[in-house]
């Protein structure tokens, strides 16, 4: 035998395929609708039945329609709002009188089709009007309007296709960012299945479809190396019927360039692109390494582009700064023509470090071209580092002469005087301020000793500003980082916050406060609360016992900072086996909070070490924490304990040794 299925025509027939018995197949008389227009609804039903129709969108219900079906296919029609725009979704229900025995169909029925609709007010079309092929270094206008008068706020983008090619960015259309299908976030239950003799197999899935359309389409990558050019101008507001010019001049390149206009006014959007080569009649380009040696003789390549006819030779003219020497300066290159002429230069490199700038000239015909390039000059040996340390006693006059060496323009010296011993500290924080900070924990350790510049060595006005602007900059840049928890996370757009640093950068803040620094009163309020949420609910736990060391340390930030959580400091005192090292930080929290008797219960003075296992821990090393306890001996006043431990840190930190940025800032 066979079985034959008979539907109605394409337009009204039942399209798809429905996933079990009770899904109806619902179809739409257009692909997309402009507000006003009638959305027909079609879907097949039995006779008699009761259809529901709900309007929904990402948020809310907008409208329902009830009607008595017919039997066969069926037709409901409403009209589309503006308010619909980018699109609804129209879930129809169809349900049966339950002692209905005329056919086998489901006591209820449920489909759900989305509805586009395009409001055409909400498209903006800029225009832009400018030359099909530009000269570098020459002014051109730029001429931008609306295709249909409309007022507009705009910005403009001309950017090298080189760079944009790289990553494939695509120019980008605001309204399909704002008007994306957006997905159905009204979630719908019933009970039809739970009647007793009424099949209606099973509503398990809640719908959440669409919302894919502002995912980014990246288009292959293409390998092409220009020199950047990037000119962003804006924004601009354009009036009704009005047009605007922007005169722009880009620099010394050669290739294309695309002009970018992203437009929006109220709930409109737009965009428009228009790529254009750069060329010159006259054109160079000098290959040279990105980085030479002082001294070092290096050849030149450059190539002619002759884009115009009635050129017969170019002058090339070759010069530099006091870095470098050319062995010919002027050349004479005859040509034929539109071509390309390939000509070899040599030069020799100074004596010493710094930039070296190439300025190459060409004329011909009329024509002039500039070429320009910067080298680093730099020293292909590692830096190196002689230092002599002297005690004075009192009274007593060190005179001493020396010969610099290396070359010149990269030594220096410096003559460090303190009342404490030597701690290299022009060296180590001269590592601090040079490392190229990012998180949070290498912006902290750069502004902490910071702190204390002036009370460390004699700083001059110019040095004591310059510390000042540096521990502004890391407030600003902390408190950025802080999250609605009051946590502080290691990286910016971290997800969740890194309690150490959380700690770190609170006891940073606390003492940058005590300086005259202004920290704001809700990163404050909002820190507080995280730390004393996090000491409360911290348990010990035997597998990760280095954690008592995170929570001594959040302990004593909030000792420090005045709000003492005593509770938690008990609970960790009669805790049983914790790390040396969270004994320091809790005796620490005791002191500051009051109680320096339950701080000499907890140390033995005899040991001014912490367990190698830890060490590792939360940024940490070895004189990280030796620098911790001689922190914790000089609030308990211990300065007999402490004065052997600072001196071994200190003989530690003149060392050679290279030293995390956590431990150099402890240190």
């Amino acid at each position: 035998g066979k079985i034959v299925l008979i539907d109605w025509p394409w337009d009204y027939g039942m399209k798809g395929n429905t996933e079990g018995a009770t899904q109806l197949s619902i179809n739409t008389d257009k692909e997309k609708y402009n507000p006003g227009d009638e959305v027909k609804l079609s879907f097949p039903a039995p006779e008699n039945a009761r259809i529901i129709i709900t309007l929904e969108n990402s948020t809310s219900v907008l409208e329902e329609l009830r009607a008595i079906s017919s039997k066969g296919n069926n037709v409901v029609s409403f009209k589309t709002r503006p308010e619909m725009a980018p699109n609804v979704y129209a879930y129809v229900t169809v349900i049966q009188p339950h002692a209905q025995t005329i056919n086998d169909m489901p006591m209820r029925l449920y489909g759900i089709i989305p509805v586009m609709v395009e409001d055409p007010d909400t498209r903006l079309e800029p225009e832009i009007t400018m030359p099909d092929q530009v000269r570098s270094q020459q002014k051109f206008d730029i001429t931008v309007s609306e295709a249909k008068k409309k007022p507009m706020t705009y910005t403009i983008a001309v950017v090298d296709e080189g760079l944009l090619n790289i990553t494939g960015f695509k120019t980008p259309d605001p309204w399909k960012y704002f008007y994306a299908r957006e997905a159905l976030g009204v979630r719908t239950w019933d009970l039809y299945d739970m009647v007793l003799g009424a099949f209606g197999g099973t509503l398990e899935r809640i719908f959440a479809v669409g919302g894919d359309e502002a995912l980014i389409d990246r288009a292959a990558n293409k390998a092409q190396r220009f020199i950047p050019v990037v000119r962003f101008l804006g924004p601009f507001t354009l009036g009704q019927g009005k047009t605007a010019s922007h005169t722009i001049a880009l620099p010394q390149y050669t290739g294309s360039v695309r002009t970018m206009v992203i437009a929006g006014s109220n709930r409109a959007f737009g965009f428009a692109e228009k790529s254009i080569p750069v060329k010159d009649p006259l054109m160079i380009l000098a290959t040279a390494p990105r980085v030479v040696s002082p001294g070092e003789k290096v050849a030149l390549p450059v190539t002619l582009f002759i884009q115009k006819e009635k050129i017969s030779s170019v002058d090339l003219f070759a010069e530099g700064n006091e870095l470098v020497t050319f062995a010919e300066k002027v050349k004479t290159v005859p040509v034929s023509g539109v071509g390309e002429e390939d000509i070899d230069f040599s030069f020799t490199t100074g004596d010493r470090t710094g930039f070296a700038k190439i300025k190459l000239t060409a004329s011909g015909g009329g024509e002039t071209a500039v070429y320009e390039i910067e080298l680093d000059v730099r020293s292909p040996n590692p830096p190196e580092t002689r230092a002599e340390l002297k005690l004075l006693k009192p009274g007593e006059k060190w005179e001493v002469s020396f010969v610099p060496f290396g070359m010149d323009g990269s030594n220096t010296a410096t003559l460090e005087a303190s009342l404490l011993p030597s701690v290299n500290l022009e060296k180590r924080l001269g590592y601090l301020l040079d490392y190229p900070h990012g998180c949070t924990e290498q912006i902290t350790s750069a502004a902490f000793p910071q702190i204390w510049l002036r009370d460390l060595s004699v700083s001059d006005a110019k040095t004591s500003e310059v510390a000042s602007v540096n521990i502004r900059e890391a407030i600003s840049k902390i408190v950025a980082r802080q999250m609605n928890n009051g946590g502080i996370a290691l990286w910016l757009g971290n997800y969740q916050p890194d309690n150490w640093i959380t700690s770190y950068a609170g006891h940073f803040m606390t003492e940058a406060e005590r300086k005259g620094y202004s920290i704001p009163s809700d990163f404050r309020r909002k820190w507080l609360s995280y730390q004393r949420k996090a000491a409360q609910e911290w348990r010990q736990e035997l597998k990760f016992v280095q954690s008592a060391n995170d929570q001594a340390y959040r302990l004593f930030t909030l000792a420090l900072a005045g709000s003492p959580e005593r509770g938690a400091m008990n609970r960790l005192r009669e805790s049983g086996d914790i790390p040396q090292l969270a004994r320091w930080f809790l005796a620490a929290a005791f002191a500051t909070s009051g109680r320096p008797e339950a701080a000499g219960e907890l140390l033995d003075m005899r040991n001014l070490e912490t367990e190698n296992e830890y060490a590792g821990y939360y940024y940490g090393s070895p004189m990280r924490d030796k620098a911790i306890i001689l922190y914790t001996l000089s609030i308990l006043k211990k300065e007999v304990e402490a004065l052997p431990l600072l001196k071994e840190i200190c003989d530690d930190l003149n060392t050679e040794s290279w030293y995390s940025t956590q431990s150099i800032a402890w240190g």
